[in-house]
């Protein structure tokens, strides 16, 4: 969902942009969330989703891709080819298609392990194809080639009333809730989903006298199995309704945590494992626990302190940054 909701944040600040209906966008997706979601709100009038699906195989990926990058080329002089994935791509078609591509290329960099890099020979030399390596508010292994940009990291669309507490506990069906709300998020992949929904079992057994506990997960994923003492909510995006939770449970993803540190809403992050996404490394010590024992002290806790100061603290949206760059980067080209 990360690769995702990072390109729909940049899609809505482009949305958002003075000049921003003077560009039409395609969003190529294999995320499996895109399915659940009604993305037809983000995208303009004149934009196009397209979604791979998931279980599809390397090779009919590749080609999937294949056909719709040759119909842009076909459609438009010089389309803007915006990589948020590996640099090779979904399933390696892009590896002989960057340097060929008629119109700017641009590449959302991220973390790689180091694994992956060890995978990827001459991953540099793909990477150095790019004509603009964006940077998106966390350090990555290419951020100091010459054509790198780094911004704020890309959050959501803030609400106007992204600080009203009322407002955003309304959106959580909470209105008349007096306790703290403890919200769990259940992100990621069916066993993700799973582990959180026994942590909220766990935090409601332990302090449901004291606090709300909420599970929210993902509109158009299986709803995880709590128990019924446990509120359930299919939520996106979680920055709408931060304002109106007292602590949030979850894992270590990049939205996740941007939007918790840009809201100040103290976050209780306990890392899953992932094969590219080094979520260990995102969290910091203050905001990581390891095991489900420590998790329920730090809740707690946080529960038993003073509450925090609720003011967001993102003076800056790097999605905003992205769309300036990228529209000053294709000015020549929007004008012939």
């Amino acid at each position: 969902m990360g690769h995702l909701a990072r390109t729909l944040s940049l899609i809505a600040a482009l949305r958002r942009h003075p000049s921003g209906d003077t560009v039409s966008v395609h969003l190529l997706t294999n995320s499996p969330f895109a399915a659940g979601g009604d993305w037809h709100t983000i995208l303009g009038g004149d934009d196009q989703l397209t979604r791979i699906p998931a279980h599809l195989d390397a090779e009919s990926t590749r080609r999937m891709v294949g056909e719709v990058l040759s119909a842009e080329q076909s459609w438009f002089q010089h389309p803007l080819l915006l990589v948020d994935t590996f640099p090779r791509g979904l399933g390696g078609e892009l590896a002989d298609v960057v340097s060929d591509w008629p119109g700017h290329r641009v590449l959302v960099h991220r973390d790689l392990s180091p694994e992956y890099l060890d995978w990827a020979d001459g991953l540099e030399r793909q990477v150095r194809e790019f004509s603009l390596v964006l940077v998106p508010g966390e350090p990555a292994v290419f951020d100091g080639l010459p054509q790198a940009r780094k911004t704020a990291p890309w959050l959501w669309n803030l609400p106007l009333d992204c600080n009203d507490r009322s407002a955003a506990r309304r959106r959580l069906h909470l209105s008349g809730e007096k306790r703290p709300v403890v919200l769990v998020a259940g992100t990621g992949n069916r066993e993700d989903i799973d582990h959180f929904a026994g942590v909220a079992d766990a935090l409601e057994q332990e302090l449901g006298r004291d606090a709300r506990i909420v599970f929210a997960s993902l509109p158009g994923v299986p709803l995880g199995r709590v128990s019924r003492d446990v509120s359930e909510i299919r939520l996106w995006p979680l920055v709408d309704v931060l304002s109106g939770v007292d602590v949030l449970v979850a894992a270590g993803g990049y939205n996740t945590v941007q939007e918790a540190r840009g809201f100040g809403c103290p976050l209780v992050g306990w890392p899953r494992e992932r094969r590219y996404d080094r979520q260990d490394r995102r969290l910091t010590e203050s905001e990581t626990v390891v095991g489900e024992t420590e998790l329920i002290e730090r809740v707690s806790q946080y529960l038993s302190g003073s509450a925090p100061t609720r003011l967001a603290t993102v003076q800056t949206n790097g999605a905003v940054e992205a769309v300036e760059i990228l529209l000053e980067m294709s000015e020549p080209d929007r004008e012939t």
